[in-house]
Parts: C-alpha cells; sequence; structure tokens
C-alpha cells in the first residue's frame, strides 16, 4: 500500500485509537511521510533585465534560477517552485534579493504570486539611489499551499517604465503541518 500524507487534524484522529492492534504498520508509515516538512528554493543563476512597461504594473522577474535542494517541489520553469505534496500546507518563504535599475532614483516594488496571483499582503519596496547603485532586501512570507501550487517573484517600477535586473537572490519556502 502507497503511504499517504495526512494533515495534523487526521493524524490526530488516527492515532487517537489507541486500543491494542488498532494502529497499523501501515498507519505509522502514514505519520512518519506525513512528519517530512516540504522544502525547496532556488537562486538567480543568470541575472536578466524585466521590462517594465507600465508604473506599477508586476510582472513575474526574469533570468534564469537554478533548483536548490527540492523536497516535495518542483521548478518546471525559471522564478518557479511548485509544490507536490499531497496535502495543503502553511509555507514560510524567505528570499534575498539585491537589484540594478537602468534609471537612477527608482522605488522597486516585489510581490510574492501564487499560481501567478501575488498575495495581497505581499509587497516591498526599496529606492536605487543612481542607476550604478545596486539595493537589496531581504523579506519574510507565508502562504497556504495546495498541491501543484507555485511561487513566483514579481517586480515593478512603482515611478515610472525602466528596466529592473535581480542580480542576486534566492528563495526558499518551508512547509509545516497544519
Amino acid at each position: 500500500m502507497a503511504d499517504t500524507e495526512r494533515s495534523k487534524s487526521a493524524l490526530l484522529t488516527l492515532l487517537a485509537d489507541n486500543t491494542v492492534g488498532a494502529i497499523s504498520p501501515q498507519d505509522l508509515r502514514d505519520v512518519l511521510v506525513s512528519l517530512i516538512n516540504p522544502f525547496g528554493s532556488f537562486y538567480i543563476s543568470s541575472p536578466a533585465g524585466t521590462s517594465i512597461t507600465q508604473s506599477g504594473t508586476y510582472v513575474k522577474a526574469a533570468g534564469t534560477t537554478t533548483a536548490n535542494n527540492l523536497s516535495s517541489f518542483t521548478m518546471p520553469a525559471s522564478n518557479r517552485l511548485t509544490y507536490t505534496g499531497t496535502a495543503t500546507r502553511h509555507f514560510h518563504i524567505a528570499t534575498h534579493l539585491s537589484f540594478t535599475s537602468s534609471t537612477g532614483n527608482r522605488v522597486i516594488g516585489v510581490q510574492l504570486a501564487v499560481d501567478g496571483t501575488a498575495l495581497p499582503n505581499s509587497t516591498h519596496t526599496v529606492k536605487i539611489g543612481t542607476g550604478s547603485d545596486t539595493q537589496a532586501m531581504s523579506v519574510h512570507w507565508d502562504a497556504m499551499l495546495s498541491s501543484n501550487q507555485y511561487l513566483e517573484l514579481f517586480i515593478t517600477d512603482t515611478q515610472g517604465t525602466n528596466t529592473i535586473t535581480l542580480s542576486t537572490g534566492y528563495l526558499f519556502a518551508l512547509g509545516m503541518l497544519i
């Protein structure tokens, strides 16, 4: 029989029956599989400029990303981490990014998107003083993910149309049992 990933409430119900022989070896395997936290990450391996054609409009950040340490995740495309576990999980997402801009005196916005839609409370901004400056930020988010939902980074120039480059960056997601 295949091991089954279960939610916390399903595990508590399963383990509540402590009569002799009620908990099978398969039940214990399911518990172990369920307690493994899913995780995944990627880093920017080849920076590329993201053209912002409308001020304040967020677009998926360009550049090539490389997957790193995937467990219950895949990276089917650059800047996309797809959760492949079966149980819905609460994820802690941490990222650090550095930016350059083709024009100075710009406020750059970053958002975390789930399935291509930015999370409403995920906007963070940083100001780049001159076109030759590199500015950095570290951000933590949280999101609920079900099987096959994916994470992406979106960016914008809040003050105009410009090209923004994520020079370096790393995104890490860690799931917690709910």
